[in-house]
């Protein structure tokens, strides 16, 4: 059997944001995994701060990772003891805040009972973007060292997203180690100062670097930002000679633009569904299904390009 990670190293500066990216089952949520100490790994080890994760205490090591999972539980209580259960000395003024860190504030107050509200079957229900938008407010409050989003950007909306980046970048520099996994590198915005991209369970090649580095140096990386366009440029370099594309310029040409036209269609169409609020599960499967018919337009741009 195959491992998650192989001949995989990762070094993570204490106070910085690190993103890590990469496609479904390359071993992004082992990475998390690893860290929280779940398992351990077969081979290696797993240091913080030098130290074996393995010889730390595990109430120690619960209390200094906090994680944001793709599907934050939400507990039979108040919006706000649910904020405030990371942190038992949690003041009204500090949930708040941390619920304006994660930009549902505004949210919480237009919910009759607002911050008293019960969530549950009997009391408020939550979407998929709101929940996660609890869940970070939440991690925020607790007194850890080193803040994990697993895959937690890509499942807000637009807006917070945004506003949960700027925050990140403005508050959160040299005071917590954030990592954040994402199979979509377009989330992270430029946030994050240094980028990873796993691939078969290891770096990719180049894979390790700014955004502008990785745009520039990874093949794997510019195919996660954009799978259909990726395809289409390999295949247009291997297509016929420099004679028959003189002779074909202009049905070339129109078959692009029609090409173009239907991915931008498919661009707007993934841009809605990320902006539905349903959950997170949801999301990413209806996103694969548009990864898949950018993937059949590729294929379609380049058989047509090489007949």
């Amino acid at each position: 059997m195959r491992p998650l990670l192989h001949k995989f190293s990762l070094t993570v500066a204490a106070g910085s944001m690190m993103g890590i990216v990469g496609g479904p089952l390359r071993g992004k949520t082992a990475v998390v995994e690893l860290i929280q100490r779940l398992y351990d790994p077969d081979q290696g080890a797993v240091l913080l701060d030098g130290v074996d994760v393995r010889e730390l205490d595990s109430d120690w090591l619960r209390e200094n990772v906090a994680v944001v999972h793709q599907e934050p539980v939400m507990l039979g209580m108040t919006i706000a003891q649910n904020i405030a259960f990371a942190l038992d000395s949690a003041t009204q003024a500090q949930v708040e805040a941390a619920a304006r860190f994660a930009n549902v504030h505004d949210l919480i107050q237009s919910i009759p009972d607002g911050y008293q509200a019960r969530i549950g079957d009997t009391g408020v229900r939550l979407t998929g973007p709101q929940r996660l938008q609890v869940g970070l407010a939440r991690a925020l409050l607790a007194p850890s060292k080193i803040l994990i989003l697993d895959e937690t950007l890509s499942g807000l909306d637009e807006q917070s997203a945004m506003v949960v980046l700027s925050n990140l970048r403005r508050e959160m520099g040299g005071t917590r180690t954030v990592i954040a996994t994402t199979s979509m590198p377009q989330t992270l915005r430029g946030a994050f100062e240094t980028i990873a991209v796993l691939q078969e369970g290891r770096i990719a090649p180049g894979g390790v670097g700014s955004h502008q580095h990785l745009a520039a140096n990874s093949a794997e990386y510019r195919r996660l930002l954009d799978p259909a366009a990726a395809q289409y440029v390999e295949a247009s370099s291997s297509s016929g000679s420099a004679l028959q594309q003189q002779t074909s310029t202009m049905s070339s040409v129109d078959g692009e633009a029609v090409w173009r036209r239907r991915l931008q269609l498919v661009d707007d169409l993934e841009d809605n569904i990320l902006q539905l609020g349903m959950q997170q599960g949801q999301v990413m499967q209806m996103v694969e299904v548009v990864t898949e018919i950018k993937e059949a337009l590729a294929l379609e741009a380049s058989s047509s390009s090489l007949r």
